[in-house]
């Protein structure tokens, strides 16, 4: 659902203070700047920790923080009517310097993130224990990440997905992951990198049930284009996929992405076949398919745990070990068609979901957040820590 613009505005200007509240004493400084950051976030703040958790949200994820979680919004820093008066400026200033093209809307945003969490860690740098965020790629933690350094503040980066090649460089000190392979994974791609195995927060894993007959129902988790896969290839993939499902199946459930900006190609490409969309609770989706296919996504890792066999399909020139996700894989619209076929056998399908779900509980164990304080404690800066 859209959320209308005055709402988003009447959310953002909610959090904007006259003047900084000087912390009473040493804090850890989260970055906000996606969905399950902020999820993340919540679980955090209500965890019952005893240590000073502060967190600051990117302009555009401001606007997204539910307002009945006072535990969040209690601690939430940095957006001062000067940022805001400091970022406009810097706006106005490379419009009167364009020569080509006023700078858009988004752009001033990008000022203004800029401009907040920079004059927020220079303003305490004495008080900040170490600066965490949960995605370092995008430009609003990578701004904070930078800062932090150039102050000699502790850097930490929480596992957020999957790993992907996107995910590189890596600039932070420290990495919380999902597990001792995405531990190793990150140690051999980036020597002198620390990582902590702290599972995956939030998640727990299912508690096991006898398995239940569902309908031969096929579940397709899509993914956003242009972050690890160009548009055109991406689509061509999906394309692809659908091609071939719709040959074994009568209808086919679709699930966007949370940055969904494909849905409406994808829904042009089905045209007058039957399909369905599914942006419901995740298990619920996964318990309800026997078959969930995506291309890379974090999914085909949950999905046997909610008895939903993952397959995945990737062209081989893109199917390398940072895209892994599961046992069944499949590079070409033959290869898809043989593995659907093969899975109407019963016995060879309850197979396959056993070694799923074993391949699973190899990639991801069930967060803990007690450990991720005690490391960040750990590893905070001395001069930070009195």
């Amino acid at each position: 659902m859209t959320i209308p613009i005055y709402h988003k505005l009447s959310t953002f200007l909610g959090h904007i203070r006259l003047f900084a509240k000087k912390e009473p004493e040493p804090y850890h400084l989260f970055i906000i700047d996606g969905p399950n950051a902020i999820k993340i976030s919540e679980l955090l703040v209500n965890s019952g920790s005893s240590l000073a958790l502060r967190f600051i949200a990117s302009a555009h994820y401001l606007t997204r923080l539910d307002k009945t979680d006072a535990a969040l919004e209690q601690r939430m820093v940095g957006w001062q009517l000067a940022t805001l008066f400091k970022g406009a400026w810097r706006y106005l200033r490379a419009c009167k310097n364009a020569h080509q093209k006023i700078p858009s809307i988004s752009e001033l945003t990008a000022l203004t993130n800029r401009e907040c969490i920079e004059r927020h860690i220079k303003s305490n740098v004495r008080q900040i224990k170490s600066v965490v965020v949960f995605n370092e790629r995008n430009p609003f933690p990578a701004y904070a990440v930078a800062s932090a350094k150039k102050h000699a503040i502790a850097t930490a980066c929480i596992q957020h997905g999957a790993v992907v090649e996107n995910y590189f460089p890596v600039y932070v000190d420290s990495y919380f992951t999902w597990s001792d392979y995405y531990s190793w994974l990150l140690e051999r791609r980036v020597p002198g990198l620390k990582t902590h195995c702290i599972g995956r927060l939030g998640y727990k894993m299912p508690l096991s049930s006898p398995r239940s007959k569902k309908p031969n129902k096929l579940l397709l988790v899509l993914q956003p284009a242009d972050v690890s896969i160009a548009r055109e290839e991406l689509l061509s993939h999906f394309q692809q996929i659908l091609e071939v499902c719709y040959r074994f199946f009568d209808t086919i459930t679709l699930r966007p992405h949370p940055s969904d900006n494909i849905m409406p190609d994808i829904a042009t490409f089905i045209g007058n076949r039957s399909f369905s969309v599914d942006s419901g609770p995740l298990e619920t989706a996964l318990s309800g398919h026997a078959i969930t296919l995506s291309l890379y996504s974090t999914v085909l890792f949950e999905a046997p745990l909610f008895d939903s066999l993952p397959v995945q399909y990737l062209a081989s020139h893109l199917s390398g070990e940072l895209m892994h996700r599961c046992e069944l894989q499949a590079e070409s619209p033959e290869d898809l068609q043989a593995i659907i076929k093969s899975l109407q056998d019963k016995t060879y399908f309850d197979a396959c979901l056993e070694n799923a779900k074993q391949y699973a509980e190899q990639r991801m164990m069930a967060g803990d957040s007690a450990a991720l304080f005690s490391l960040l404690e750990q590893n905070a800066n001395p001069m930070n820590t009195l």
